[in-house]
């Protein structure tokens, strides 16, 4: 019943919206069914929510540099430390850098 009416709810609220908020809206509804079944940590949820600083001096550097923009670099290292869920992204990353630049 829960499932039937949050898709009801979701196809008409939709409706009354322009296309390029249709996305993010679907985020937040997703997000939020996710923060209430204690699958997003509040954690994970900080993340999206705060703005990353800028690159620090002394920080790794780009290995993407071709197809990785700098914000995404930046973002993934606030991600490997901020975020103990994605601990260990950025040597992954780093490790795998032909499939990571496949998977773009």
């Amino acid at each position: 019943l829960i499932n039937s009416i949050t898709k009801t709810m979701f196809v008409m609220i939709c409706r009354g919206l322009f296309e390029k908020h249709k996305g993010l809206f679907a985020f937040l509804i997703a997000a939020s069914i996710e923060r209430q079944s204690n699958l997003l940590s509040p954690e994970e949820w900080a993340f999206f929510l705060k703005p990353q600083a800028p690159l620090e001096e002394g920080a790794p550097v780009n290995p993407g540099a071709g197809w990785l923009d700098d914000k995404s670099w930046n973002a993934l290292l606030a991600m490997d430390t901020d975020v103990a869920t994605l601990a260990g992204l950025k040597q992954h990353v780093v490790d795998n850098i032909g499939a990571w630049e496949a998977f773009s």
